[in-house]
Order: C-alpha cells, then structure tokens, then sequence
C-alpha cells in the first residue's frame, strides 16, 4: 500500500474522522471509517479502504498532524478541507485517490509539500539523485497529465521563491537576474514602457 493517504483531501478527512460535529472524540473505529467515507460521496471507491488498514494507518498520520504546528498547518489543513473537497469540480475530484494520488501530484503539489513527513529513506543517500529519481517517476506516473497554466504558474513561483532569498544572500543578486545572463536560456529583461 505505498502512498497511503498521500492525497491532501484524505489525509485531513481522516484526522477530521475522529472527531464529532461537537468536537468530541469518536471511539467508534467503524464510525470513524464511515465518517471519513461519507466525505467523499460519489468518489467514495477511489477512497475506499479496509477497516483494517484504516485502524492501521490512522493513529501514524494524526501523530504527524499533532505534532506539527504553525501557519503552514493551518494552509493546508484549509487548503484540503471537506469544504474545499466539495468545492472542487467532479472532474477535479475524480482525479483524487487515497493512494498514489495524481490529482495532487498535478494540482496541489505546492500544499502537498508542505506536509510533514519523516522519513530514513534520505539518510546517506545523495539528495541530488533521489531527487532526479522522483521526478522521473513523478514525470512517469503524470505524462498522461496535463497541468493546468495556473499550476504550472504556482508551481514555478513557490520554487522562485524557495529558492531566490537564499540565492540573493550568498551572491547579492536575484535568481532572476542571474539567469538573464545564461544565454542557453533564453531569459531576456522585460522591457519597461517609459
């Protein structure tokens, strides 16, 4: 079961199972199971699971969501809300799955990524080759995809911005700017309108 509640919208209904509309603990596994199905009504067989897988993999990711705090909680957590869920269009859901699941790899990556995952997988390895590993299967698994401009746009800009602050502290100068200087590029300076 490799990518277990790796899709966005899984991963919060299933934190939010465990509570009632009160904000009480259920007990109750089965309810819990019903609960977290009922989220995705006519999706419900791309997110259907075992009652024992669910027993099994529950308890691992709310120790990953109680033990994480701050804003970036909080975006994701609204980002991938039963409200948002519901607001997306049935094409848009139909892409979304409790594993393995591309509608997140293709839309909601820049979310997706800022879940926080402990892994050993990375411990003496070169991050520079898993990295070129994943994005191969990443490109492998979502050819048949097409991102939408907008995604392709966030995604562009998160990484810009991930990466020019500390790009701009060593060398003091924008990313930007730097690659207008790589003729293999082909990036140019807007010309202003005076």
């Amino acid at each position: 079961m490799a990518g277990f509640f790796n899709c966005g919208f899984a991963r919060v209904a299933a934190k939010t199972s465990v509570y009632n509309e009160n904000g009480k603990l259920i007990k109750n596994k089965s309810t819990r199971l019903q609960k977290f199905m009922s989220i995705f009504g006519d999706n419900a067989e791309a997110f259907a699971v075992s009652q024992n897988a669910f027993d099994k993999r529950l308890p691992v990711l709310l120790k990953n969501f109680e033990k994480w705090r701050g804003e970036k909680k909080s975006k994701y957590l609204e980002h991938f809300s039963p409200t948002a869920w519901r607001s997306l269009s049935a094409a848009k859901r139909g892409m979304h799955s409790v594993s393995n699941c591309r509608g997140c790899q293709m839309n909601h990556l820049s979310f997706q990524s800022l879940f926080p995952l402990k892994t050993n997988r990375l411990k003496g390895v070169d991050p520079l080759s898993v990295s070129l590993k994943e994005a191969t299967n990443l490109r492998r698994v979502t050819k048949k995809l097409k991102p939408s401009k907008a995604t392709l746009q966030e995604t562009a800009k998160n990484i810009y911005l991930k990466i020019n602050q500390p790009f701009k502290d060593l060398f003091d100068t924008d990313l930007a700017e730097a690659l207008t200087k790589i003729p293999e590029i082909g990036l140019a300076h807007a010309k202003t309108k005076a």
